[in-house]
């Protein structure tokens, strides 16, 4: 289940992903994630040209929400309210 959105491309991830960073804690994966989104899981961000308006809006959406709360559960349950307009 994705529960958070990566803010630069909106790639779907598991929230518990943010626990099995390797050499990262919880908080510093939370914080890696919040600026560099899919990398911090050594994925690579789909290209800004590839990327539907759909996504475009999720991400911009994620990054709001991250902005508003370092708690990722937050952001689930915020972006779960989101997914009524996107």
């Amino acid at each position: 289940m994705a529960d958070i959105y990566c803010p630069k491309c909106a790639e779907p991830w598991d929230i518990y992903s943010l626990h099995d960073v390797p050499g990262l804690t919880f908080d510093e994966a939370r914080a890696k994630f919040t600026r560099e989104g899919c990398e911090t899981f050594d994925s690579k961000c789909t290209g800004d040209e590839e990327l539907t308006e759909a996504d475009r809006l999720k991400a911009m959406a994620a990054s709001a929400v991250m902005d508003m709360s370092p708690h990722p559960d937050d952001w689930a349950a915020d972006m779960a309210d989101f997914d009524l307009f996107l």
